[in-house]
């Protein structure tokens, strides 16, 4: 009998390295994967995702994206000011539920602002806000000791003070995220020059934004044509070594991006003067708008 054309054909050799042997002997070709090269990845996309975000909230219907950004600027920069300077719980709490308010009437997502103000305070707050609760600090009634010897308890003032201060950092950093996040990045810096900021800070400010982002997406682009390339297993302590060789070559090429940015900015007419592709015109809108919210941060700082 003549054997089928197909048994005379040369068996393909699968390198050791590519392959890996299962328990009922069938040969795998799938590629094992870094899981620190993974987890890079993985943050850039978040970052690189949190960036565009920013600018598709800001392109919304909401309140807040109607208002001019120096009025916006202005407002919501004294109610800053305002949360830090209140004493009262009640005026804290009210102010609080003010910026909720506000982001939910800007169509900004709850769970957004919530992730962005509170992944952030609890830390600032445990190291600052903690030791104020202590009895050593704060002395007055103990409600649970913590240390036997020598005795450290948590006291009720003590944890008043703590909360007070944790809310007042929160409030005061959700104001900042309705600011960034309901405003165009260009818009921003042309409100702030509008303002009178110098304008050698802006121009800095700007560049670093802008660096931040190019940077991110280079690194990203990076990591993504080594994940691309790798064959077979990768180790963890792989991925580590690779990242070490990256940052040094992401250095030297930040460096000669700044160079060529620098020459490409000034063959185009840059003299130091941050510019919007924006002219915003004032209306009674931003005029209303304006006053309220200065007439809200006044009366907060009457009461509080």
């Amino acid at each position: 009998m003549h054997s089928r054309p197909e048994d005379d054909r040369p068996q393909a050799h699968v390198p050791r390295r590519l392959s890996t042997r299962q328990g009922s002997g069938r040969l795998s070709t799938r590629p094992r994967r870094s899981p620190f090269l993974e987890r890079t990845l993985a943050e850039f996309a978040t970052a690189a995702a949190v960036s565009l975000q920013s600018d598709r909230w800001a392109s919304l219907p909401g309140l807040l994206q109607r208002f001019d950004a120096r009025g916006k600027a202005v407002t919501l920069i004294l109610l800053i000011l305002v949360t830090g300077l209140t004493r009262k719980p009640a005026v804290l709490i009210a102010l609080y539920a003010f910026a909720i308010a506000l982001g939910l009437a800007s169509r900004l997502p709850l769970g957004m602002i919530l992730r962005r103000v509170w992944f952030a305070v609890p830390l600032f707050a445990a190291a600052v806000a903690l030791p104020l609760a202590l009895t050593s600090v704060t002395p007055g009634r103990e409600l649970f000791p913590l240390w036997p010897s020598p005795h450290i308890g948590v006291s009720q003032p003590g944890a008043l003070l703590a909360a007070a201060f944790t809310l007042r950092i929160a409030t005061a950093v959700t104001f900042a995220v309705l600011l960034s996040s309901t405003t165009r990045w260009s818009d921003l810096l042309h409100a702030f020059r509008a303002l009178r900021a110098p304008r050698t800070f802006l121009t800095v400010l700007a560049m670093t934004y802008r660096y931040i982002t190019v940077t991110l997406q280079t690194a990203a682009d990076t990591f993504t044509a080594r994940r691309s390339r790798t064959v077979g297993a990768a180790s963890s302590a792989e991925g580590r070594n690779f990242v070490g060789f990256s940052i040094g070559a992401l250095f030297g090429k930040s460096l000669a991006m700044a160079d060529e940015v620098h020459a490409a900015m000034l063959s185009r007419g840059f003299r130091g003067e941050t510019r919007s592709l924006t002219h915003p015109q004032w209306s009674a809108a931003d005029t209303l708008g304006t006053l309220t919210l200065g007439a809200i941060a006044i009366a907060a700082w009457l009461q509080g």
